[in-house]
């Protein structure tokens, strides 16, 4: 059976020797597939290499149904299965293609980059993210959005700076539960906004009556 387009993401990069060097578009596909409907290819030969890999990885074989400059169909060799892939040539311009998108917004960058920056000590700057942007998806972004990119990157994994505050009743409460004997001191404005947080442990007040007291001189007096 046939499986309707569902859409899909920008694919592969090559040069064509073969027909149009036209964009090609899958627009048909079957579950057996991983080449997902609407995935665009620059050329229809970088189209069948995809395919034939697809097949090889797969074990999947096909036949040639129909092949044109501007159209090719496969489907499997197998006659009691019926699934095919369809491709056929994109009529979007390709300079209004590839110049920048308007789907390579800040917040998708950033969730497809968010990775780079678990580690805190890592460091992606803006213009590591520009050159990483165009060498891998082809779009060239500007150095205002991969700041952008890198913020939504740095919200995702570690919340809104923000939106934290909220958090701090809760984990004081939590604090306290897991600590008996700690002390805390939460201090909001009249608006509600955060002034100022204090807390001692417990386990650091009991042991520092053992400290040994210590004077410090300022070396500025």
């Amino acid at each position: 059976m046939k499986q309707e387009p569902i859409g899909g993401v920008p694919g592969h990069s090559g040069q064509s020797t073969i027909g149009s060097n036209d964009p090609f578009q899958c627009q048909e596909m079957s579950n057996q597939c991983d080449v997902e409907a609407f995935d665009v290819f620059d050329n229809k030969q970088e189209f069948q290499k995809c395919l034939h890999l697809m097949m090889i990885r797969t074990k999947y074989k096909f036949k040639m149904h129909k092949s044109s400059p501007t159209l090719l169909v496969v489907q499997c060799m197998d006659n009691t299965f019926s699934w095919r892939v369809r491709g056929m040539r994109h009529t979007c311009a390709v300079d209004y293609k590839r110049e920048g998108h308007r789907q390579a917004t800040s917040w998708v960058i950033g969730d497809c980059l968010k990775n780079r920056y678990i580690a805190p000590s890592r460091t992606f700057k803006p213009k590591n993210i520009v050159d990483d942007v165009r060498e891998r998806f082809g779009v060239q972004i500007s150095y205002n959005k991969a700041w952008r990119a890198r913020e939504a990157a740095y919200d995702t994994l570690r919340g809104i700076l923000e939106e934290s505050y909220s958090f701090l009743p809760a984990f004081l409460h939590v604090l306290v539960e897991c600590n008996p004997g700690t002390t805390i001191d939460l201090v909001v404005t009249a608006e509600g906004r955060f002034n100022y947080c204090f807390f001692a442990l417990a386990a650091s007040k009991e042991g520092y009556q053992f400290c040994r007291p210590v004077i410090c001189v300022d070396g500025d007096i």
